[in-house]
C-alpha cells in the first residue's frame, strides 16, 4: 500500500502482478498507470483520491472493478474500460468530474452511485444492463442516454440531468415521467413541470428537462401505455420500434411540439382515435417503412396524419477490396428487421479472409447474417493467393516466359509482371487475343510472352486476367517467381561435378521432395544454382 506516499507521480507494475489490493495507491499523487496484462481484477478504493490521475491504461483481462475503485479521481480524463468488463461496483467511478468514456457492451451490472458526479460524462452507451438501478446524480453534461435493454429500469433514474437531449430505453406500461421524478432543483428553470395522467384517472406532476428532443423505444418493447408520452411538448422526435403491436388512447396527449414520428413496423400498431389527440397532424410527419403506406393511410389513428412518408429502403453497400477477387450473392436493399444474409464468392487465383465494417472485422466467415436495422457500408476482404494456377512461368537471370492453358470462352488475356508484391510497380503488360497473338504490350522489347531486363535473384509478381467478349473478367491469377543468377550457371558448368546437390526446385522456386522429369532449378552445397533438365 502506499497511502502516504502523496509525492508518488509514476511507477511499474510488474508483469507477473494479477490483483491490485484495497487502497494499493489510494491518495497518492500518480499521474499515469498501465496494469499490467495479468491483472483480472482491481480492489475497492485502489486508486481513490488520486487527485493527478489524469490516464489509466486497462488490459483486456480486468473484468471487475471493485467499490470506489476510482472514488474522487478528478483529473481522470481517459480510461479503456475493457469489453469483458462486467461489473462496476458502487461509487466505482464516484467523482470523477472529468471523465467522458464508453461503458463496454457486455456490461451487466452497474452498482449504485458508481457514475455519481461525472460531471463532464456526456453520452452513457449501455446495450444491455441486468439492473438500471446506479444513478445518475450530478451527471450535469449527460446530454445522451442509451439502454436498449434492462430488466429494470428505476423510476427517477434519470433525474436532475438538464442537458438530456437524447433518450432510448426500452418502454412499457409506464409513462415517461416516472423515470424523471416528481422532485428536482430547478432555480435556473432547466425543466418542465409536467401532469401525467394514468388510465385509471390519477395524475401527477414530474419534471422533465426541457433540451428533451428525441425518445428512442427500443425494440422489445411491445405496447405504448395510456398517457405514455402526456403533455410532453418538448419532444420533437419519436422513434417507435418493429416489435410494437399496440398503442394505448391518450398515449401522446398534448404532444404539440412533434414534428416527426418513425415507425419502423410495416403494419401499423393497434392504435385509437384518441391516440395522437393534441398533436399537430398536419405539421408532424409520420416515417413508415419502405411499401407499407397504404396499411397506414387506412388503419385508425394513423390514418389522420396529413403527412404519411415511406422510408428509403435501407441499403447494405457492399465494396470488395479488390474489384475482380471474387462475387458477392445476397441482397443489398431491404426494409428495417429484415435478415440480411450475405456471401462471398472468391475467384481463382484468391480466398475469402474477413467482412469489416469501419475498419472492424465482424466475421472471418464467408457467410455474413444481420438484422437490417441502418444503411450499412461493408467490405469483403480478398486475399490474393499465390501459385493457385496452372500457368507455367519459366525464369532465367534477366527474362521470364509464361505459358498456360486456353480457357473456354476467353476473348483475349492480360499478363502483366509486378516488381512488388503489392502489385503496383509494374514491369511490363502484354494483351493477347484468343489464340496467343500479341494485341499491345507496354514495353518495347517484348515480342512475345518473354519479359527481358529483369533483375537476377529477384522476386516477380505476376498478374494474368482472362476476359470474355463484352470485356467482363473470366478469371484472375497471380504467382511468384524468382530469376536465376547467370554467375551461378556459370559456374556450375565448370564445377558441378565437383560439388554435392543439395536439393531440387522447379521454376517456380518450390523445393521438391524428389526430382522430376521436367525442367527443374538444382541447388549445389556450394550454394549455386542450375537450370537444367532432370530425365
Amino acid at each position: 500500500m502506499f497511502y502516504s506516499f502523496e509525492r508518488l507521480s509514476s511507477i511499474t507494475l510488474p508483469d507477473s502482478l494479477q490483483t491490485i489490493g484495497r487502497t494499493a495507491f489510494g491518495n497518492t499523487g500518480i499521474s499515469n498507470i498501465e496494469i499490467p496484462q495479468a491483472v483480472k481484477n482491481i480492489g475497492s478504493y485502489a486508486f481513490s483520491g488520486c487527485k493527478k490521475l489524469c490516464t489509466v491504461v486497462l488490459p483486456d483481462s480486468v473484468f471487475s472493478i471493485e467499490e470506489g475503485t476510482f472514488y474522487n479521481c478528478e483529473q481522470l480524463i481517459t480510461i479503456n474500460l475493457p469489453p469483458c468488463l462486467k461489473t462496476l461496483a458502487p461509487s466505482a467511478f464516484s467523482g470523477c468530474k472529468r471523465l467522458n468514456t464508453e461503458i463496454p457492451v457486455g456490461m451487466d451490472s452497474i452498482g449504485p452511485g458508481a457514475l455519481n458526479n461525472c460531471s463532464s460524462l456526456t453520452k452513457l452507451w449501455i446495450p444491455n444492463v441486468r439492473n438500471a438501478d446506479f444513478g445518475l446524480a450530478g451527471c450535469t453534461s449527460l446530454d445522451s442516454i442509451n439502454i436498449r435493454s434492462a430488466k429494470t429500469i428505476p423510476n427517477g433514474l434519470f433525474s436532475n440531468l438538464p442537458a438530456l437531449k437524447y433518450l432510448e430505453i426500452p418502454f412499457t406500461q409506464n409513462n415517461l415521467g416516472m423515470f424523471f421524478g416528481s422532485s428536482c432543483d430547478n432555480t435556473k428553470g432547466e425543466y418542465l413541470p409536467i401532469t401525467q395522467y394514468s388510465e385509471n384517472g390519477k395524475s401527477h406532476t414530474y419534471y422533465i428537462p426541457k433540451a428533451l428532443e428525441e425518445i428512442v423505444i427500443a425494440d422489445g418493447s411491445e405496447t405504448l401505455a395510456y398517457g405514455a408520452f402526456y403533455n410532453c411538448s418538448m419532444l420533437r422526435k419519436v422513434t417507435l420500434p418493429s416489435t410494437l403491436n399496440g398503442i394505448k388512447e391518450k398515449a401522446f396527449y398534448g404532444c404539440e411540439g412533434l414534428t416527426d414520428i418513425y415507425v419502423k413496423r410495416a403494419l401499423p400498431p393497434v392504435a385509437y382515435s384518441g391516440t395522437f389527440e393534441g398533436v399537430n397532424l398536419f405539421a408532424c410527419t409520420l416515417h413508415v417503412p419502405y411499401g407499407s403506406k397504404q396499411y397506414y393511410e387506412k388503419a385508425t389513428g394513423w390514418k389522420d396524419f396529413y403527412f404519411i412518408e415511406e422510408e428509403a429502403p435501407i441499403k447494405i453497400d457492399v465494396t470488395k477490396n479488390i474489384m475482380n477477387a471474387g462475387e458477392i450473392l445476397g441482397l443489398t436493399e431491404c426494409q428495417y428487421g429484415d435478415n440480411v444474409e450475405l456471401e462471398a464468392i472468391a475467384h481463382s487465383g484468391y480466398t475469402f479472409s474477413a467482412w469489416t465494417e469501419n475498419g472492424n472485422i465482424l466475421t472471418t466467415d464467408r457467410l455474413c447474417s444481420f438484422v437490417a436495422e441502418s444503411n450499412r457500408k461493408l467490405i469483403a476482404v480478398f486475399v490474393p493467393t499465390l501459385d493457385s494456377n496452372l500457368i507455367q512461368a519459366s525464369p532465367e537471370s534477366t527474362k521470364v516466359s509464361f505459358t498456360w492453358e486456353k480457357e473456354a470462352d476467353a476473348a483475349s488475356y492480360k499478363l502483366t509482371v509486378y516488381e512488388d508484391a503489392a502489385m503496383t510497380i509494374v514491369v511490363g503488360s502484354q494483351s493477347f487475343d484468343t489464340n496467343g497473338n500479341i494485341l499491345s504490350r507496354s514495353t518495347s522489347d517484348s515480342i512475345s510472352t518473354v519479359f527481358t531486363n529483369l533483375t537476377e535473384q529477384h522476386d516477380y509478381y505476376y498478374s494474368l486476367k482472362t476476359y470474355s467478349k463484352n470485356g467482363e473478367v473470366l478469371s484472375h491469377y497471380i504467382g511468384l517467381f524468382s530469376t536465376s543468377s547467370e554467375t551461378s550457371i556459370k559456374k556450375m558448368e565448370t564445377n558441378e561435378h565437383n560439388l554435392e546437390i543439395t536439393g531440387y526446385y522447379d521454376l517456380n522456386g518450390r523445393k521438391l521432395a524428389a526430382p522430376k522429369k521436367s525442367i527443374h532449378i538444382i541447388r549445389y552445397s556450394d550454394g549455386t544454382t542450375q537450370k537444367r533438365i532432370v530425365d
